[in-house]
């Protein structure tokens, strides 16, 4: 859990701009190439990363700081995947991702912070819920990649947040307010919020809440609802992942106009 989304913009800048032969000669000679920095993302985010190492004292929270330290050193590598400006807009992405990294591994504040609400955290079968929170949002990000028109990928995406971060509260609450009580549920909620908070006021002016979705994409929001409820499978990688390829996509029909 942590402020990784806030890369987003900078990132998928750099993704946008891939499009040209020296870009594709830079991608196929990356070190760390774009589905490996979405697994790094993934780590990162924590929540839908069952394979996490979870911190129990100070002494675990170097260990989670080095997996976190490493994670960032994989997106530093794969910054060097693109040129100039790109490179530069990625790598502002990451130092914010380094600063929150500092936030949570440097201070004494934030490292109690974050242990405190790590008790809530008794397995990941009782975290379950939570993971699958997100694989409903990477499976909706893959179903509007797939199936919604370009001029609605947008709004889409956000409205595939709000569900999901509907979802990620919910089931935070009912996991943790016994644990370590409602504070959890919120501190979860808000990073993820925080995180996307620049892609929100760019792209979701029309779309800011569930029942906004429900007014301008009343059958897109409708048929989420369903899904979320019936469940989907478990996913492979990030919702940022899916969201990338869409911009990507966009990015290279303005060329072919």
């Amino acid at each position: 859990m942590n402020k990784l989304i806030l890369g987003v913009l900078f990132l998928t800048i750099g993704l946008i701009s891939a499009d040209t032969a020296a870009n594709r000669q830079l991608l196929a000679n990356c070190e760390v190439g774009p589905r490996a920095a979405d697994q790094c993302l993934k780590v990162m985010m924590f929540e839908g990363d069952r394979d996490r190492f979870v911190p129990r004292n100070d002494k675990d929270m170097d260990k989670h700081c080095r997996i976190v330290s490493d994670s960032v050193k994989c997106l530093e590598k794969h910054s060097k995947c693109y040129r100039s400006l790109s490179r530069q807009l990625f790598s502002i992405g990451v130092r914010q991702m380094k600063k929150t990294q500092r936030l949570r591994c440097k201070t004494p504040a934030g490292r109690q912070e974050f242990l405190k609400h790590m008790g809530c955290i008794q397995s990941e079968t009782t975290s379950e819920p939570i993971h699958k929170c997100v694989d409903k949002w990477t499976w909706m990000m893959n179903y509007i990649l797939k199936n919604v028109t370009q001029e609605n990928h947008f709004g889409s995406s956000c409205c595939a947040f709000h569900l999901f971060e509907k979802c990620l509260l919910e089931e935070a609450t009912a996991l943790c307010e016994k644990r370590t009580g409602p504070s959890t549920a919120i501190y979860i909620r808000d990073i993820m919020k925080d995180a996307v908070s620049d892609f929100m006021d760019l792209a979701c002016s029309r779309a800011r809440t569930v029942d906004q979705c429900k007014m301008i994409l009343p059958d897109l929001t409708m048929m989420f609802e369903l899904k979320l409820e019936e469940g989907v499978p478990r996913q492979n990688s990030s919702a940022l992942f899916p969201f990338l390829q869409m911009l990507q996509a966009r990015h290279n029909t303005n060329d072919r106009n």
